[in-house]
């Protein structure tokens, strides 16, 4: 039988692994990446109630870090910043 640090482990590898293959986060709507974006949140959750170990709290850290390299973006920091006042929508023509 396979124990709960060991798990811990191999979910962590799956995951840096996903990270250097996809060059993003694990998405909520595809079934086969909801087990790792769950993964994440059932232990960011761990990690604010002070639960992880502190090998395990390191190791989040790290994989949060390269996890937030690979953020989504915001639609309104692709648009150019002098641009915005300018833009005019005619809802009503």
């Amino acid at each position: 039988m396979i124990s709960n640090e060991d798990r811990w482990n191999l979910h962590y590898e799956e995951l840096i692994r996903f990270f250097d293959e996809n060059k993003r986060r694990p998405s909520k709507y595809y079934p086969e990446e909801r087990k790792m974006h769950n993964w994440i949140k059932y232990n960011k959750k761990r990690y604010v109630q002070g639960k992880l170990s502190d090998e395990f709290m390191h190791k989040f850290d790290e994989c949060m870090a390269l996890a937030d390299k690979y953020r989504r973006l915001n639609a309104e920091t692709y648009v150019n910043p002098s641009l915005r006042g300018n833009i005019e929508l005619n809802l009503f023509v």
